[in-house]
């Protein structure tokens, strides 16, 4: 009786977590937002003028704003430059570059066009991953290969690898779907696992 209490609450909590965290996630990057743009309004704006929640809609629209012109030239060189620059600053570079290979593949999940092809590297007899084809046409020591990229599961970060096209198996799954089941290892939602009584 006590293990099968024990199995309900623990199922009620692996259900509500994943909710509750990104609630919870959501409600701390809004405050945060609106408390540091908010006091940089409040600087500015005679007291009167500013309303709470101005701090996010201003971030929104500039968000928007880099959205529109970050792919334009003279807007790329300088992303480039200032991304190089992040870089070079010691402990900085190991956060930001995280994040930045996180945000990468979640818009390479998203975004059909840049990842067309899911595909099965073969490591050993018996050992293969899952990776996306984010080139396919790099020269690498005079020969032509795929770059591939291999997210890796709960974690921000991957690696890219070269290889041949015969090393490579096509897969016939969408990138969203791969996606989803290299970063969480294949772990089953509850609704794919068998419910054992």
């Amino acid at each position: 009786m006590l293990d099968r209490i024990k199995t309900v609450f623990l199922k009620g909590l692996l259900a509500l977590l994943p909710l509750a965290l990104t609630v919870a996630i959501i409600g701390w990057a809004a405050v945060g937002t609106e408390n540091l743009v908010g006091y940089l309004f409040r600087l500015i704006l005679p007291g009167d003028y500013y309303v709470p929640g101005m701090g996010i809609a201003v971030l929104v629209v500039v968000v928007f704003a880099v959205g529109l012109v970050v792919d334009l030239y003279l807007m790329s060189t300088v992303w480039k430059v200032l991304d190089r620059g992040v870089q070079r600053i010691p402990v900085v570079k190991s956060l930001y570059g995280g994040i930045r290979d996180f945000t990468r593949y979640i818009a390479m999940a998203r975004d059909a066009d840049q990842v067309k092809r899911v595909v099965l590297i073969k490591l050993n007899q018996h050992q293969e991953v899952i990776g996306f084809v984010t080139n396919p046409s790099e020269i690498i020591n005079n020969e032509e290969k795929l770059a591939v990229y291999i997210p890796l599961s709960f974690q921000i970060g991957g690696l890219t690898v070269y290889v041949s096209e015969d090393q490579v198996t096509e897969l016939d799954m969408s990138p969203e779907t791969a996606m989803k089941r290299v970063l969480t290892a294949s772990v089953p939602s509850p609704s794919q696992t068998p419910n054992k009584r």
